[in-house]
């Protein structure tokens, strides 16, 4: 906001965006704990905050996937982080949201389904050894 930056998002915008970034912090979170459960040293646990920190930067987030190279742009349009910022600008713009709003929703569920039941499995298995 401070850079020119005017929301134009309803309230009903707002409590998606809300939700959205909660729900982006929950898959994060169950695949930073998955993460910590599979390696042996606090290093490379470590190491997952980089990928979270880096993935953005290979999305459209910041730069158009249209003007980066092939294998890129390949990579930018089917990676999380593109339908999630999609969908959080078009929120915040009062814009539609079209499938991008789908697609993210579906990313961020399949992530937690996945990470959480085998975080669950790895975590006995290493508490009851």
């Amino acid at each position: 906001m401070a850079l020119g930056f005017r929301p134009d998002a309803t309230l009903a915008g707002w409590a998606l965006v809300l939700g959205l970034v909660a729900a982006y912090v929950l898959a994060m979170s169950s695949l930073a704990v998955l993460w910590g459960l599979l390696v042996k040293s606090t290093q490379a646990a470590g190491a997952f905050s980089f990928v979270v920190l880096f993935l953005p930067y290979l999305s459209d987030g910041v730069v158009p996937a249209e003007t980066m190279p092939g294998v890129l742009r390949d990579f930018a349009y089917n990676q999380p982080i593109t339908p999630i910022v999609a969908t959080l600008r078009a929120l915040l713009l009062g814009e539609p949201v079209g499938s991008f709003g789908v697609v993210a929703a579906l990313w961020l569920a399949g992530v937690v389904a996945v990470s959480v039941p085998i975080a669950a499995v790895l975590f006995r298995r290493r508490t009851s050894a």
